[in-house]
């Protein structure tokens, strides 16, 4: 669901945590410095060289709520409501517990607005 980015050099890129307060900076080309790892390039530095670091969720506004969401179709978006939300008030605002600890919810695409959640590191 979620993406973590780093701006390393003027470039952002892809990155994941390392111990050590380093990041993995992952790239779909050959860079200067980048490895080959499978079909990508990964270069490991350290967060202080990195100008920021974000990570990304895509989200969607529903009736002044904000939800994280799974799938759409053209017409529909399935809302989700995790673990961290457990509540006994999703089933009264028609959402349907579809797995261990998940409830989730199709609403028409019109009703929603796209956002992408920001959270600086």
């Amino acid at each position: 669901m979620s993406d973590c980015y780093a701006v390393y050099k003027n470039l952002e890129f892809k990155c994941f945590f390392k111990r050590g307060g380093q990041l993995e900076l992952i790239s779909k080309t050959p860079m200067d410095g980048f490895v080959a790892k499978g079909n990508v390039y990964s270069k490991i530095v350290d967060r202080v060289e990195c100008g920021r670091v974000y990570k990304s969720t895509p989200m969607v506004r529903y009736e002044g709520e904000s939800y994280y969401y799974y799938e759409e179709t053209e017409d529909e978006i399935q809302l989700f409501v995790g673990a961290s939300d457990l509540s006994l008030e999703w089933e009264p605002k028609g959402f349907k517990h579809t797995g261990y600890e998940e409830w989730t919810k199709w609403v028409p695409k019109s009703e929603c607005e796209k956002f992408d959640e920001i959270i600086e590191y």
